[in-house]
């Protein structure tokens, strides 16, 4: 009789090791390239809202802050919340629903909605999302939303929401528990101005090598 092969072991792991390499997708190699990105201004009739949440920690110490800009980039509104402690999720919530609260009770009438926080997005636009942390605040912003006769929600980079992002990080630091600045405070002078210019700052991003 044929005697047990003592190599049967080592020559099982080759022959997946070649399984793998020749029968397994291969992954596209992928690196990442310089895109400029800026705050882009509102077109005629509508007004511009950037919202943001800060967590210094998941949870957190947390702030909410956000503004209102006219078509040429001008400041309308802005506010800052100390929220106190809570997760990222729930502080960009508390931003986007006082934001929304702002434009409702001022009357504005056409809004644009940008915030860095895709998954707010997505919760906002799809009626059917639920968060049983997080019914209030959801139920809130869309409450509001129907006393706004126009609204726009729209996904952006960090580096477009660089005012709200500022905002939200002084209300985490504030005393008060909720401020609305009827003017710019001085410390987002800078990034108010780089805005209104359109100015570009460069993200790095992955992309395929196949895409370029």
């Amino acid at each position: 009789s044929l005697g047990l092969n003592p190599h049967l072991a080592k020559e099982i792991v080759q022959r997946a090791f070649e399984y793998y390499f020749y029968a397994a997708p291969a992954k596209e190699p992928v690196v990442k390239i310089a895109r400029p990105i800026r705050w882009s201004k509102p077109i005629a009739g509508w007004l511009k809202l950037n919202t943001d949440g800060s967590s210094l920690g998941n949870p957190g110490l947390a702030g909410g802050g956000g503004l209102i800009r006219n078509e040429e980039g001008g400041w309308v509104a802005g506010f800052a919340r100390k929220i106190g402690i809570t997760t990222s999720f729930l502080a960009e919530l508390w931003a986007l629903r006082d934001g929304l609260s702002l434009c409702a009770d001022r009357s504005i009438l056409a809004v644009d909605v940008e915030l860095d926080a895709k998954s707010i997005v997505d919760a906002i636009v799809n009626p059917n999302y639920s968060n049983i942390f997080a019914s209030a605040l959801l139920d809130d912003c869309r409450h509001l939303i129907q006393q706004i006769p126009q609204v726009r929600f729209k996904h952006c980079f960090r580096e477009a929401n660089r005012c709200a992002d500022a905002l939200a990080r002084m209300g985490g630091l504030q005393e008060d528990v909720f401020t609305i600045f009827e003017s710019p405070p001085v410390d987002i002078s800078i990034l108010l101005e780089f805005d209104s210019k359109g100015l570009y700052l460069n993200k790095l991003c992955p992309v395929s090598l196949f895409q370029l």
